[in-house]
């Protein structure tokens, strides 16, 4: 005899400490009694103390709404058993726990201070779905509310309102919905818009808006207001297909947010890539300068980020990833990082049960740019990017590795010019140093070569033309550059005089001579030059004669955006402003060699821990080893010539000399 919901709260102590699965399990048993004590009274059930812990529960807990309770009106159940729901904890928890923990004894405005979240995650990948779960959660709690379904089309808008709606149906075998939340549940046959959902459990009484409403991108819904803004698709593979119509979109996206009340309302964005300059591309470029890894909240495949300045939360989801070791030993030993050469084993999987290892494959065989976007959150294909993650991470060198000198240049590029599709200025610096050649086996050749470090970029919105220049000098005093180059484009070479005078306040001799003679180098206007130049550096990288210091971007986002900018900076016009401004320093290795070669002693091999070594036991030496350069050597006083002649002196009537000589007390 199955055990009643008394001795179920007996056995984990209260309603609320039984597992997901073991009250769900007690209702599915037990539903025809319950069905039949619905007959009794549509309140009875409602009111018990079995009613009120499964209400609070679907309430409040979205994960329970999606896997348990709402299982049998999913439009994939088809009359299955729960072990069919592929929302499983492992893989969906994650999902659920983004959107927001709703508490129907605070009013809406007050449940949660992030009040904007974008969930990127696979097609396919059943997010759609979860999201309609989270709006009929909202109207159980409110059921005055009022969410807008904005989507890509009208077809797909109608679909979703049509899935919510299916949460309410009233149905010839009663729901859990249906036995438990009776008064929110309607007719099927009810006549209705097929766009539009209004919750019995609200009398409208002439308000214009309904609970739930379905728009297309761009359509007009002028006066309406809402509490809750759902895009959900509103970018697909149709309004993606170039630069021009992601803009679009994008601002239409954005439009659409005026619909919200004010007072500061909740909008989600849930989707997937489909292009570069997409609107989630477009959300993300806005945040990266502010949104922080929340590391106990990632994991395997998937990242989860905040903003607290915007109030702005990010999971993105991806279905496949080669694991960092297994791409870094690949690349070691000259192996294409691929899926394929990582094989199953080198690679994680989002959802290895959904969409297993050799699925992936397959569908990566028939369109990888489709796979990379749709699938991994990435719309630009492997083979496309010149510049890998790992070719980046190989690169990539510790501080204890950067040369201590050497001749230094630096080169600005400012945002100054809007036609540039840029609103960042980008600075540069560069230590240069020769070193032994290698062949593509690590093998020294007996050659030399110059090799640059890349110390130091910036990459800021200056708020005006004096700040830029202050900059500028400020890079200089850091790292003393032998020249200053700074492309001359849109009024740039107005900033001489302003660079020059601030260069004359340091007080510093060598950095008012570089910034007074900066290198003012004219825009190369023909086809496609910066994208070219930006290629020339693959060979530069990829021979070891271009590293970049691990600590060179001290900026929110970091080492992350430098990579990124490099992963598409020649599949995008757009967000190159790093690999661009990189790209102009080879113009002076010339001359750094010559530096070199005319100042020897000022370029070392030393590493930093022999420097250390030198400063702390080669007495006499600076950290290059040079004799007579560093700090004196002790000398070691002999302790019996530096005593005092003994000194004595008398207490009087007796007192101790407690104090010292002399003193007494």
């Amino acid at each position: 005899m199955p055990l009643g919901f008394p001795k179920l709260c007996e056995i984990h102590g209260s309603p609320d400490l039984i597992p997901d699965e073991v009250l769900y399990e007690y209702l599915d048993s037990n539903r025809q009694n319950l069905v039949n004590e619905a007959k009794l009274g549509s309140d009875r059930i409602p009111n018990s103390k079995l009613g009120k812990e499964v209400r609070r529960r679907t309430k409040s807990d979205l994960f329970w709404f999606a896997r348990y309770f709402g299982w049998e009106t999913n439009p994939v159940a088809l009359g299955r058993p729960v072990s069919f729901n592929a929302i499983d904890e492992e893989n969906y928890r994650v999902v659920c726990d983004l959107f927001v923990k709703k508490d129907d004894s605070k009013s809406i405005i007050e449940q949660d201070d992030f009040k904007s979240r974008l969930l990127l995650w696979p097609r396919g990948g059943l997010k759609s779905t979860i999201d309609g779960y989270d709006v009929a959660q909202w109207i159980l709690n409110w059921p005055h509310i009022r969410v807008l379904f904005h989507t890509g089309d009208d077809d797909l808008a109608v679909g979703f309102v049509g899935e919510v709606k299916a949460h309410f149906a009233i149905s010839e075998t009663p729901t859990l919905m249906n036995l438990f939340f009776p008064t929110f549940c309607v007719d099927p046959s009810r006549k209705e818009a097929a766009d539009e959902f209004d919750c019995p459990a609200y009398e409208r009484k002439g308000r214009k808006e309904p609970t739930l409403t379905a728009s297309s991108v761009g359509a007009t819904k002028a006066g309406r207001h809402y509490e809750v803004i759902k895009n959900d698709d509103g970018v697909t593979d149709k309004n993606s297909t170039s630069s021009d119509q992601c803009s679009i979109i994008s601002g239409k996206l954005y439009l659409a947010e005026k619909l919200l009340t004010p007072g500061g309302y909740y909008v989600d964005y849930i989707g997937t890539r489909y292009a570069e300059e997409d609107h989630y591309g477009v959300m993300l470029e806005k945040n990266v300068e502010s949104i922080s890894l929340v590391p106990e909240r990632t994991g395997r495949c998937w990242s989860y980020y905040e903003n607290r300045e915007s109030g702005l939360k990010i999971l993105i989801g991806r279905a496949i990833q080669i694991k960092e070791e297994v791409a870094l030993s690949l690349a070691k030993t000259e192996k294409p990082v691929t899926y394929k050469e990582a094989g199953e084993s080198g690679c994680d999987l989002l959802l290895p049960k959904f969409m297993p290892f050799n699925w992936l494959m397959r569908e990566l065989g028939k369109n990888e740019k489709s796979f990379e976007g749709q699938l991994n959150q990435n719309p630009r294909p492997a083979s496309l990017i010149a510049f890998s993650r790992t070719m980046m991470l190989k690169a990539t060198v510790p501080y204890r590795e950067l040369p201590i000198s050497g001749p230094v240049s630096q080169v600005w590029d400012f945002a100054f010019s809007k036609k540039k599709g840029r609103d960042y200025s980008t600075g540069c610096s560069i230590i240069w140093r020769e070193e032994d050649e290698v062949d593509s086996n690590g093998n020294k050749t007996g050659n030399k070569g110059i090799a640059g470090y890349v110390q130091e970029v910036v990459r800021k919105r200056f708020p005006n033309p004096a700040s830029l220049a202050a900059a500028v000098v400020d890079l200089a005093v850091k790292h003393k550059p032998f020249i200053v180059g700074i492309e001359d484009a849109a009024g740039s070479h107005f900033l001489t005089d302003s660079i020059a005078l601030l260069a004359t306040r340091t007080g510093l001799p060598e950095i008012e001579a570089v910034c007074s003679h900066i290198d003012w180098f004219a825009v190369d206007n023909q086809n496609d030059a910066k994208r070219i130049r930006m290629a020339s550096l693959h060979p530069w990288i990829t021979d070891g004669r271009l590293k970049f210091a691990a600590h060179c971007m001290v900026e929110a986002g970091g080492m992350d955006i430098l990579y990124s900018e490099f992963e598409k900076c020649l599949t995008s016009h757009h967000h190159d402003d790093i690999p661009d401004v990189v790209s102009h320093q080879p113009r002076y290795a010339p001359r750094a060699t010559q530096q070199i070669m005319e100042n020897p002693q000022a370029e070392t091999q030393t590493s930093k821990e022999q420097a250390i070594f030198n400063l702390l036991f080669e007495e006499g030496t600076d950290a290059f080893g040079r004799i007579g350069m560093g700090v004196p050597a002790l000398i070691d006083y002999d302790a019996e010539e530096l005593q005092d002649e003994e000194m004595h002196t008398e207490t009087p009537a007796g007192l101790s000399n407690i104090l010292g000589t002399g003193l007494y007390g």
